[in-house]
């Protein structure tokens, strides 16, 4: 970094971790979906770089982020999916 002084970022967790059914119960709520099974559809970005722990020690490397996630429909309940009309009758 040419001698610069990097910041450091802090970050602190709000509330609670959300699994993978929570966060598909709020986005079924968010979505207002009354009937149905759904499950989280994940989007992965994939790069390929040239990275390494020295100059001398650099390596093919492959960097994978979560770009975006939709909620799709299923025909019927599966392991992953939530019940829309479970969601309801909770209420």
């Amino acid at each position: 970094m040419n001698g610069a002084t990097k910041k450091v970022i802090s970050r602190t967790v709000v509330g609670e971790h959300i699994d993978i059914r929570m966060l598909t119960t709020i986005l079924i709520k968010h979505f207002k979906k009354k009937t149905g099974h759904y499950e989280l559809a994940p989007e992965f970005a994939f790069s390929v770089v040239q990275a390494g722990p020295s100059p001398d020690k650099v390596m093919p490397t492959v960097m994978v982020g979560l770009s975006r996630m939709a909620l799709v429909e299923v025909s019927e309940a599966t392991q992953m999916s939530v019940d829309a009309g479970a969601i309801q009758k909770k209420k």
